[in-house]
Formats: structure tokens, sequence, C-alpha cells
């Protein structure tokens, strides 16, 4: 959603920099906007984007993991113990499927991606 309204901010502006103002002014307004747009791309060019889309997946199998463990030390029947490694696996690979799914279908990538400012590590003017 963030993106779709720095889109939007980026399609006015070069919406008011195709308009048609007299003289002087136009000039100086398609500097500003020039300058508003080179903003705005170094802005863009600093974001890194991290996908989080294999973290439902991971969560899944260390909750797995932890419920069969406990149930492997407190519970001595082996019946029990292996029905729950068994539920376990199962469980865990109908996890990474739906992960896959998700992934694949429903732009799981897009929609669980954070957006990072990168650090700027050049000073200008100074070198060491």
């Amino acid at each position: 959603m963030a993106s779709r309204e720095k889109e939007e901010a980026l399609e006015h502006l070069l919406y008011q920099a195709m308009q048609q103002p007299d003289g002087k002014e136009q000039e100086a307004q398609l500097i500003a906007q020039n300058n508003l747009l080179k903003i705005e791309m170094q802005k863009r060019k600093q974001m890194k984007r991290i996908s989080l889309c294999y973290l439902p997946g991971i969560l899944n199998g260390v909750i797995l993991l932890l419920m069969a463990t406990v149930v492997c030390i407190f519970v001595p029947i082996p019946f029990v113990q292996s029905l729950a490694v068994i539920l376990t696996v199962l469980w865990g690979i109908g996890g990474i499927v739906l992960t896959q799914v998700g992934i694949r279908y429903f732009e799981l990538r897009e929609k669980l991606s954070v957006e990072i400012t990168a650090p700027i590590f050049k000073r200008e003017g100074k070198e060491g």
C-alpha cells in the first residue's frame, strides 16, 4: 500500500511537471520538479527490500518440532511418541507446501516484504 501511495505521488509530480505555465515560471517549475524527482529516485535507490515470505513456514516447523519434543520427553508410551513424530513430519510437510503455494500464487513475496533504508557510508568531501 505504501508503494502505491509513492507511485501516486510520483505520478502527481510528473503530471504537474507537464502543465504549461508561461515563461520563466515554467522553467523554474520544471527545475523544481526535476529536483524532486531526483530526490525521490535517490530515496528509492537507498531502500532495501527484505522478503519474509519463508517466515511462516519456518515458524511452523519450529513450533511443531517443539511440540513433538515435549511429547517425546513427557509421554513414556512409544506408540504416542511415534504418532507425535509422524504427525509432526506430516504437518511440517503441509506447512512447507502451503508456504510454497502462498509464494507462488498469492504473491507472498511482495506482501511479506519489509523496506529498510540503507545507511549511507560515504561522506562527501572527506577521505579516510
